[in-house]
């Protein structure tokens, strides 16, 4: 509940409020509070018509000037938000090829006009163009190239030719899945089991590390090696 009010007025003073929460009563503890006031309310990354239509029931009609934004990936989730009133719908622009190469140097190298050497700016170009101008693709694939940053050249080559293979044999997945896919697959064979046990928790479920590990050696799904890279 408390990313509902991720982006929060300090005047309302969500905080207390949250804390004092019931787990039972989210829904009129929100309305509640809402009731009467102009307020602005963000829902940051919505991911199912369903979760908005939960959340939505929770939203009282506020004072003439009250707004709720929404953010998805998923087109019908904004539709269905906006009331089926396409108007209201503002869809992104991707990054331009300059506005996206700075962020990938910001990302890989902290530096935005970062002085690559000829044959690592050609094979970082081509890694970008295959992205779209997606922030969250760049901001991947870039976090995932700066853990290999030892042998450059040959290892970003290989993840460039893993992405290439990456997109034509799972066409059906979006560019982000398809990075999150290679992301996955660069993992250490024995640090996936411990990636894949996160699955049995729902998102945004908040676990404490030493608990977590806990699971993995009950499990019997971490090593000694792994233990001493956590």
């Amino acid at each position: 509940m408390p990313s509902i009010f991720g982006c929060q007025d300090a005047r309302l003073n969500t905080e207390p409020l949250l804390n004092m929460m019931d787990e039972l009563q989210p829904v009129q503890t929100i309305r509640d509070h809402l009731h009467g006031k102009m307020y602005l309310l963000v829902l940051d990354d919505v991911w199912s018509i369903e979760a908005w239509e939960c959340l939505s029931i929770a939203l009282p009609r506020g004072k003439e000037g009250s707004r709720v934004i929404v953010t998805t990936r998923i087109e019908d989730v904004a539709y269905t938000s906006c009331s089926g009133n396409r108007q209201f719908i503002f869809k992104i622009s991707a990054l331009s090829p300059e506005l996206s190469w700075e962020l990938f140097c910001r990302k890989v190298f902290d530096a935005p006009d970062y002085n690559f050497p000829p044959e690592l700016e050609n094979i970082s170009r081509e890694i970008l163009q295959k992205h779209d101008g997606l922030p969250l693709a760049i901001l991947t694939i870039g976090g995932l190239l700066d853990s290999k940053l030892d042998n450059k050249f040959e290892e970003w080559k290989y993840l460039h030719d893993q992405f290439r293979l990456e997109m034509q044999t799972n066409k059906k997945l979006s560019k982000i899945d398809q990075i999150l896919g290679l992301s996955y697959h660069d993992l250490p064979y024995d640090l996936k089991p411990c990636f894949l046990f996160l699955g049995i928790f729902p998102k945004g479920y908040e676990n404490d590390w030493k608990c977590l590990m806990g699971w993995w050696i009950a499990e019997g799904i971490m090593s000694d090696v792994v233990i001493e890279r956590c």
